[in-house]
């Protein structure tokens, strides 16, 4: 009977502690904050029927779409399943996302002092990101994620 408390107890020990580490993970994650251009014709500039601007703010495991400019918004799912895999200041971050169809993509953004097609300064860019994952874009369209600003967050 008392091994039989003390494996319980343990058990118990062990689901807080992997409890607790999961909080600390969820409050120190940063926000990311910055935008995504989308367009129809699969570059990042050219002859274009469409084009969409779109706010993104990943926080929490959700990245957030909020349209801003364009010719209407295509996009039937304006959150998804997002996370923040790795950052290196002034080099790269790498995101994972849940798209469509509950498909699982690997984002890499790399840093530019200077943007080499848009010239925006200090900006993580990723070009040609899959446009499958966003419910309504088809898979002709370009889709370009740019952050712009990482916050660190920190509770305590």
């Amino acid at each position: 009977m008392r091994k039989a408390v003390r494996v319980l107890v343990l058990i118990l020990v062990v689901f807080a502690m992997l409890f607790v580490v999961l909080l600390v993970r969820l409050m120190k994650e940063p926000v990311l904050i910055g935008e995504m251009l989308v367009n129809d014709c699969g570059e990042p500039k050219g002859g274009f029927e469409w084009v969409g601007l779109y706010n993104i703010t990943i926080r929490r495991g959700v990245m957030e779409l909020r349209f801003t400019s364009g010719l209407g918004d295509p996009l039937k799912t304006h959150k998804y399943i997002c996370g923040v895999s790795r950052i290196s200041q002034g080099r790269f971050i790498v995101l994972w996302i849940l798209g469509g169809g509950h498909r699982f993509v690997v984002v890499n953004l790399t840093y530019y002092d200077v943007d080499p097609v848009w010239g925006l300064r200090n900006v993580y860019v990723a070009y040609y990101v899959d446009p499958t994952i966003f419910d309504g874009f088809r898979d002709h369209y370009y889709v370009e994620l740019r952050i712009l600003r990482v916050i660190e967050r920190t509770i305590f």
